[in-house]
C-alpha cells in the first residue's frame, strides 16, 4: 500500500500557472514506526520526512488530500526524477507519459480504484 498526498500549495512557479487545483504531490510509504514522505525538492534532491498518523491528519487539516493505492513501492530510481509527479508515478510504477500534473495524476488514480482516505489523530 502506498499513499499519494496532494496539496494545493507549492513554492514552484510553473505549477501555480498550469494547475487548477492540486499543485504538488508526494508519495508516502507506511513503515512499522509510522510513515515516510518522499518530498521532491529539485532534480536529484528528495528528502525523506518521517511522519506519524497525527502528522498526516494535520496535513489534511491544512488542505492535503490522500489517495491510497494498492501497489508495492518501487524506490530504485527515485533520485533521477525531475518533477513531483514523475516521482509519484515512479514509486507506484505507473507508466503514463501523458500525465504531467498533480491534477491529472489524482484523477487517474481515483478512476483506477485509488481510495481517498480521511485521517484523524484518534484512529
Amino acid at each position: 500500500m502506498i499513499i499519494i498526498g496532494f496539496c494545493r500549495k507549492t513554492s514552484k512557479i510553473l505549477p501555480r500557472l498550469i494547475c487548477r487545483d492540486m499543485r504538488h504531490c508526494a508519495p508516502i510509504i507506511p513503515t512499522r514506526n509510522g510513515y515516510i514522505l518522499y518530498q521532491f525538492v529539485k532534480h536529484g534532491q528528495i528528502y525523506k520526512i518521517k511522519l506519524r498518523k497525527c502528522d498526516l491528519a494535520r496535513l489534511q487539516h491544512f488542505g492535503w488530500r490522500f489517495i491510497m493505492v494498492q501497489r508495492r513501492a518501487h524506490l530504485a530510481d527515485i533520485h533521477r526524477t525531475i518533477t513531483c509527479v514523475a516521482l509519484c508515478k515512479g514509486v507506484i510504477n505507473l507508466r503514463a507519459p501523458l500525465i504531467q500534473t498533480p491534477d491529472q495524476l489524482m484523477r487517474v488514480l481515483v478512476r483506477r480504484g485509488g481510495r481517498i482516505i480521511y485521517l484523524t489523530c484518534g484512529e
